[in-house]
């Protein structure tokens, strides 16, 4: 039986990690309370709690001419920096 499981993952597995035409959007998001305490100075004594978030969004997009050539960008916005980011930009395989 696991070598069934295994013979099936080893055929299969290119096709699912191929990238199909199109576009995609996936992205993920962090928030949560930080305990700051500030640097050792005479007479600071105090400790805060400040909220901290964070989002990141990723666009992906991936296109295939008539001929086979296959061609798309991946592109990241960060909220912290409020910038995009091209993380791949790509022709061919």
């Amino acid at each position: 039986m696991a070598k069934l499981v295994l013979i099936c993952i080893i055929l299969f597995a290119p096709a699912a990690w191929a990238e199909q035409p199109g576009l995609s959007i996936s992205g993920d998001a962090r928030m949560g309370i930080v305990w700051e305490r500030p640097a050792a100075v005479p007479g600071a004594d105090r400790a805060a709690a400040k909220l901290y978030a964070r989002s990141r969004l990723r666009m992906k997009f991936v296109g295939e001419t008539d001929g086979g050539l296959t061609y798309g960008a991946e592109i990241e916005l960060e909220n912290p920096t409020g910038r995009a980011k091209a993380r791949r930009v790509f022709i061919g395989r």
